[in-house]
């Protein structure tokens, strides 16, 4: 099978496709702005492993619905609405290693200033550290919809893949450093909370890093309100999502209008009040 890159002028998302292979619009944010580049970086390494689906399009189409209902705020219009979704298989790193962090911090104290400084160091192993590896996934996005397990996953063999999948946009040294820098934050956050610091400084110290690029298995979806896309991302193994949508105005409007209305109502009872009470 032979591909070809295609690459998003709106998001910067790339999709390797089969030749010839139609594609109107980017799976990511709606977009018909397509060009092919003219180039593909061969210092990007393939993916070792596919991690598998197991949710259907139905199931995540269900996640959908079920995070359409999941704000007041929202439109009651989107519980309708026509959600386009794309199977992908998104390129991020998977990391593991050994971190030992050494803190200095403050922690509450029933002392006159309310707190105590604290210091130490912790040694522990970290596992399926997911780095994105792709122009149109965030940190921020793969972090709302992990876990994603890691089974070994299935080899990766280019003929024999059937689902578009991006193209990784991160060499081993580069995805090593964001890997480093995730394990340091995540280490802190561990500590953070086990000491119930008001502040933390930490400095870490990684060994043992393991590294491999992986395929994710994701829906990505689109839906239309109005003039406006709205972009949803859904984990294709359990179904975990995130994604925009819009605040219904008319909502925020009549929440506005009873808050008034209420405040009116003790203004009026107040004054009858004091009324009945001057005729004394």
């Amino acid at each position: 099978m032979s591909l070809r890159a295609v690459t998003c002028e709106g998001c910067g998302g790339a999709v390797a496709l089969e030749v010839g292979a139609a594609m109107p619009r980017c799976l990511f944010c709606g977009s018909e702005a397509l060009r092919e580049p003219e180039e593909i970086d061969e210092s990007i390494e393939p993916p070792h492993a596919i991690l598998t689906f197991q949710v259907d399009e139905s199931t995540a189409d269900d996640a959908f619905r079920t995070f359409a209902k999941s704000s007041f705020w929202y439109p009651d219009d989107i519980r309708q609405a026509k959600l386009e979704l794309k199977r992908l298989l998104l390129p991020a790193w998977l990391w593991s290693g050994r971190i030992e962090t050494h803190y200095a911090g403050l922690v509450r104290a029933g002392t006159r200033s309310g707190s105590r400084p604290v210091a130490g160091s912790e040694v522990t192993r970290m596992e399926g550290v997911l780095i994105p590896a792709s122009t149109a996934l965030s940190q921020k996005e793969l972090h709302d919809i992990s876990p994603f397990t890691d089974d070994g996953g299935v080899p990766f063999v280019e003929d024999d893949v059937d689902t578009p999948y991006e193209l990784g946009s991160l060499t081993r040294t580069a995805a090593r450093q964001a890997g480093l820098a995730a394990m340091e934050s995540l280490h802190q956050q561990r500590i953070t909370q086990q000491l119930s610091a008001k502040s933390l400084n930490v400095s870490s110290l990684q060994t043992e890093m393991e590294g491999r690029p992986v395929l994710l298995p994701i829906y990505i979806g689109a839906y239309r309100r109005n003039d406006n896309i709205y972009r949803i991302v859904i984990n294709g193994q359990t179904g975990e999502l995130t994604g925009d949508a819009p605040i219904s105005w008319l909502k925020i409007l009549g929440a506005i209008m009873a808050a008034l209305g209420c405040v009116l109502m003790v203004l009026l009872f107040i004054s009858i009040f004091l009324a009945i009470i001057s005729q004394f």
